[in-house]
């Protein structure tokens, strides 16, 4: 299929992967005592080094320009067929697409043969796995595969051959990343004393717990583990950043526990919330933020879900559930979503670009590359991958 390319301007999922409250398989370190007293120097801290963006845009030249480069289908490969959206993607230095999908059975996409393959295969074995959750492109890169029913972490060589797997203490949630020095940050409701109420948890090269950090959060009944979740991505050495679900506040810390900085952004197209509410044929969803990266040169970009200017016509016929609550299937994400991508530089604390896309854009590929879940007029799923350029940059930025 040609590229079509996108000049965007300046001017502007429910396939949300819901974290489930975790219990750890085995027992963690006890140092309650440590991160009570810990919890009010964070916040204190994350308030002091709060940064606003400003409402405008900080770039007037800048544009981010958009080619799709592949569309995943059952109409454009060949092999495997895609059963709905992904839970992870993540793409390799030389183009080929790795997917966890709802069926949880990993695939793996070439554009350069146009097909779309399972890698590794069910069991225990070496390389196997059981319901993996997380892909990550390491720095070396090769391929690692998080699957928590086994409580293991699994590197695979850059042609998908396991190379070596690294224990994990608890079924930790599915939204984590992979820091030097093999250090692992999981965003995780973890029901353990020592645990509860913390966003973050890290573990070492060693593959032992090391701490649990972030924000304290009281846990009265389980719909309250919807203000632990976080966005993820690495920043630089033993650094990431988080971005809070349901408000624009992106943070970095350290895998120690330090929070660096918090920038924050109060748009009309973006109000916080306090929980996930889905739509209705009368009422949107709830904007939430699906994913984050940072660049070289202080670059952050972020992608927040916002309910298309038709949301409703995305929808099914709704039914109405055990507890009394009607609920509407999405079918069609192209019509329910749209998208609203934002670079910022870090630097001068402004955002240089903000564009609302139509669809839904739940995925950085890499640091180049998204993608957007959509479907076929007959309802065959399909995953579209874009390249992303930022232009227009003043002279030595």
């Amino acid at each position: 299929m040609p590229p079509r390319r996108v000049l965007i301007s300046s001017s502007w999922n429910d396939a949300r992967q819901t974290l489930r409250p975790a219990r750890a398989a085995t027992r963690l370190v006890s140092v309650a005592a440590l991160l009570f007293a810990l919890a009010t120097p964070l916040d204190s801290a994350i308030a002091q080094r709060q940064t606003a963006l400003p409402s405008g845009i900080g770039c007037v030249a800048c544009r981010v320009v958009a080619q799709r480069t592949a569309v995943i289908s059952d109409e454009t490969v060949t092999g495997e067929a895609l059963d709905g959206i992904p839970f992870s993607m993540a793409r390799a230095g030389d183009g080929r697409v790795y997917f966890i999908p709802a069926h949880f059975r990993p695939l793996v996409f070439s554009p350069a043969q146009g097909t779309l393959r399972q890698f590794s295969r069910s069991g225990s074995g070496p390389g196997e796995f059981m319901t993996p959750t997380r892909l990550f492109v390491q720095n070396d890169g090769r391929l690692a595969m998080l699957d928590p029913p086994q409580l293991r972490l699994t590197v695979f060589t850059d042609s998908a051959r396991p190379l070596s797997t690294r224990r994990i203490p608890g079924k930790l949630s599915p939204e984590a990343v992979l820091l030097e020095d093999s250090v692992s940050v999981y965003n995780a409701s973890v029901n353990s004393p020592e645990a509860i109420g913390f966003p973050f948890h890290t573990i070492g090269a060693d593959g032992n717990f090391a701490r649990s950090f972030g924000a304290r959060t009281q846990m009265r009944k389980p719909e309250d583990g919807a203000q632990l979740r976080r966005r993820l991505a690495p920043s630089r050495g033993q650094r990431f950043w988080a971005a809070r679900e349901l408000r624009y506040e992106i943070t970095e810390w350290s895998a120690t526990g330090q929070p660096l900085r918090t920038i924050t952004r109060r748009p009309s197209w973006f109000p916080p919330a306090e929980r996930f509410e889905s739509a209705t044929a009368t009422r949107p969803f709830t904007p939430f933020v699906t994913a984050i990266r940072a660049t070289g040169d202080d670059i952050l970009w972020m992608l927040v879900a916002v309910p298309g200017k038709n949301y409703a016509s995305g929808l099914g016929s709704g039914t109405r559930s055990t507890d009394g609550v009607m609920r509407y299937p999405i079918t069609s994400h192209a019509r329910h979503y749209d998208t609203v991508i934002e670079v910022i530089d870090l630097k001068s604390a402004t955002v240089l670009a903000s564009q609302r896309l139509p669809g839904h854009f739940a995925y950085f590929l890499d640091d180049e590359h998204v993608a957007n879940y959509d479907e076929a007029e007959d309802g065959t799923p399909r995953v579209e991958i874009w390249r992303l350029t930022l232009t227009g940059l003043p002279a030595g930025r």
